[in-house]
């Protein structure tokens, strides 16, 4: 029997109340998150390295300087990969300029929604090898 891709589990979504966040809800807010794909989470990886430079030899070896751009853009990255818009999704849009608005106007907010998906997408645990009988 062949598989295709719609024939793979897909993994489970959490929704987190943002309620608090809204000065007239009409109700509960909930944004749902999700987990990256391997690729999402390369992609993040690669933008926090691509920031770094190490210092050899000098009175501060071992330093790691990271540049803001960077981090800034993984943080993007993580918010804009970690959330579900669907038909439930409660803002107007979810793009770059959009997150950084929000950012500007409450950062506890996008705070909480980012620390939310970086603890959801905390790594797999590890599942236990199969002692082969060969």
């Amino acid at each position: 029997m062949k598989y295709g891709s719609k024939d793979v589990k897909a993994l489970p979504t959490k929704e987190i109340d943002i309620t608090e966040f809204f000065t007239n809800p009409g109700g509960k807010i909930k944004l749902k998150i999700r987990h990256y794909s391997q690729y999402e989470a390369h992609e993040i990886n690669a933008l926090l390295l691509q920031g770094q430079s190490f210092k050899r030899g000098t009175e501060d070896e071992g330093e790691v300087n990271l540049k803001k751009f960077h981090m800034a853009e993984a943080f993007l990255a993580r918010l804009k990969a970690g959330v579900v818009m669907d038909d439930d999704f409660p803002f107007e849009k979810w793009d770059d300029e959009f997150i950084q608005e929000l950012d500007r106007i409450n950062p506890e907010m996008t705070g909480y929604i980012h620390d939310q998906i970086q603890e959801y997408n905390r790594p797999f645990e590890k599942k236990k090898e199969r002692k082969s009988n060969g």
